[in-house]
């Protein structure tokens, strides 16, 4: 369990990209794709849930209910899939416009704005 809270100490301070399976293992093209921090800082989140998880139900199995396993279930079970959702969309590096096309885009807009109002 405290192994989990060290991991998540590590990835949140945006290191440790070599404990996110499957990105140590990535190509170097395929981790261009990904933003390294962003990537890090998303899995010690997702993991810092579990652990305070694990932890609160190791400091008070004896109070909480029998029911409670399946509610901590449910909970990772839902920290995992938002995990996997932000990996594939906030932790991906946005393809930006070059200077040519972004102050045609905002030219474009600037005259639509100017021909409707």
């Amino acid at each position: 369990m405290r192994y989990l809270l060290y991991f998540s100490i590590i990835l949140l301070s945006g290191h440790g990209s070599w404990f996110i399976s499957g990105y140590n293992t990535a190509s170097k093209e395929e981790k261009e794709k990904y933003d390294e921090k962003k990537l890090c800082r998303t899995m010690g989140i997702g993991m810092s849930i579990i652990a305070i998880l694990a932890l609160t139900m190791g400091l008070f199995e004896n109070i909480l209910p029998a029911f409670f396993v399946y509610i901590a279930l449910g909970i990772i079970v839902v920290d995992v899939v938002v995990i996997i959702i932000l990996e594939n969309t906030l932790c991906k590096k946005s393809n930006k416009l070059s200077g040519f096309e972004e102050l045609t885009e905002k030219k474009a807009l600037y005259v639509l704005y100017l021909y409707y109002f």
